[in-house]
């Protein structure tokens, strides 16, 4: 009896050993998987960063290009900036709200008063990069990044503002972006928790005008 007493005991003391190392190898494994989930979102975070950068130093660069030659067709110098910064489309809109493309394309209308009613933005002196909500592109919804800048062309008033527009999920196809998407979806969100860039899996799933906060207590 006491053998098989001092046995259990010696059993018992076993099993809670093995418990605790269990738990501590358990929280171990889950900081240093926190960790690195947290090392590769800081990568991501400083690759969007960078990426606005750009868009910011490409649509500066310009409206340095259109001041500077404003005696030149707007058209040309807009199609002379897209062959510049490749990925990039830029058009202009005028003080008086007429917008001109580089194909030639005239066109009349409220380009501020609809960006300005999608995030609340109002347009001053300083560059901006907001995002956009586009069309649906063979059934996937895309999202675009909109880099806005003002510049002075007296020929079109006194400034009016040159707009930058790149396709916004492509920056998801950064490699630092893979260890991120082998776990789940990728998203960007304004402060409210609305989406306005994805990936194309989360966009096909939940599309851009999910908000992500509902999408969490839904699942």
């Amino acid at each position: 009896a006491r053998i098989l007493f001092t046995g259990l005991v010696i059993l018992i003391g076993c099993l809670l050993a093995s418990a605790i190392h269990i738990f501590q190898v358990r929280s171990i494994f889950i900081e240093n998987a926190e960790e690195n989930l947290l090392g590769h979102m800081q990568v991501a975070l400083e690759v969007i960063n960078h990426e606005v950068e750009a868009q910011k130093e490409a649509t500066l660069a310009c409206a340095d290009i259109l001041y500077y030659n404003q005696d030149e067709d707007i058209h040309s110098l807009l199609k002379r900036c897209g062959q510049k910064y490749n990925g990039y489309t830029f058009y202009f809109v005028s003080s008086e709200d007429v917008t001109y493309y580089s194909n030639g394309l005239v066109i009349q209308g409220d380009v501020f008063e609809s960006l300005s009613g999608i995030h609340g933005y109002e347009y001053k002196d300083d560059f901006i990069c907001i995002t956009q909500a586009g069309e649906r592109v063979k059934g996937d919804a895309v999202s675009y990044w909109i880099g806005i800048t003002p510049v002075e062309l007296k020929k079109y008033g006194e400034t009016g503002y040159l707009l930058s527009r790149r396709v916004s999920s492509e920056v998801f196809e950064n490699e630092c972006f893979d260890y991120l998407m082998e776990l789940g979806t990728c998203c960007i969100t304004d402060r409210d928790g609305y989406v306005v860039t994805a990936d194309s899996n989360y966009v096909r799933e939940m599309g851009l005008d999910e908000n992500f906060y509902d999408a969490l207590f839904k699942s």
